[in-house]
């Protein structure tokens, strides 16, 4: 299993089964030993979006999924600039 860095603003996925939050992607707001304080809009109803998940039952998302979701939120010719995460600086349009 190959260990990767997790930086403030990377988005992860939940991929643990017996997590409470399996399947949730979210993005990191802070980090304190092993647990992680991620931010999903789709739990605004609690905790203004923000839940904790260990570390361990994580996995930063790849270029492919993250290309899925500027697609998804965007319309096709728009010009996307990344943010925050690893692709931070990368300019793309939406397809």
């Amino acid at each position: 299993m190959q260990h990767e860095t997790l930086t403030f603003d990377d988005t992860v996925s939940v991929t643990n089964k017996s997590s409470k939050y399996y399947g949730y992607a979210g993005i990191i707001r802070a980090i304190s030993k092993q647990v992680l304080f991620l931010w999903d809009n789709k739990l605004m109803y609690r905790s203004f979006g923000i839940y904790a998940e260990n570390s361990r039952n994580v996995e930063i998302k790849g270029k492919e999924q993250i290309m899925k979701e500027i697609n998804r939120l965007h319309n096709v010719g728009d010009i996307v600039m990344i943010n925050g995460g690893q692709s931070y600086g990368y300019v793309t349009q939406a397809a």
